[in-house]
């Protein structure tokens, strides 16, 4: 069963609670605690993707394609983001 978007609120709250923490700073820039996932960023220098844009979804991120939702069996994030190419 797919969780569906539940998941972006218990996310976003537990990022949330891990800046309120300090153990998180929400202008963190993705690449550097997340590096295998994917993510072409033109603007890199100037506009990095920051911990917050991906709790706000504006990271610019794609919703995972047919190819990862036509898989009938749980896989970690760094695989399915390899799925689409888009990404």
């Amino acid at each position: 069963m797919r969780w569906g978007s539940i998941t972006k609120t218990f996310t976003a709250l537990a990022l949330g609670e891990l800046v309120r923490e300090d153990h998180l700073d929400r202008h963190t820039r993705v690449p550097s605690i997340l590096p295998e996932i994917p993510h072409i960023n033109r603007w890199r220098e100037t506009d990095p993707v920051l911990l917050i844009h991906l709790a706000k979804l504006s990271a610019g991120f794609t919703d995972l394609g047919p190819q990862a939702w036509s898989v009938d069996a749980p896989m970690p994030l760094s695989r399915a983001t390899h799925l689409d190419p888009s990404w």
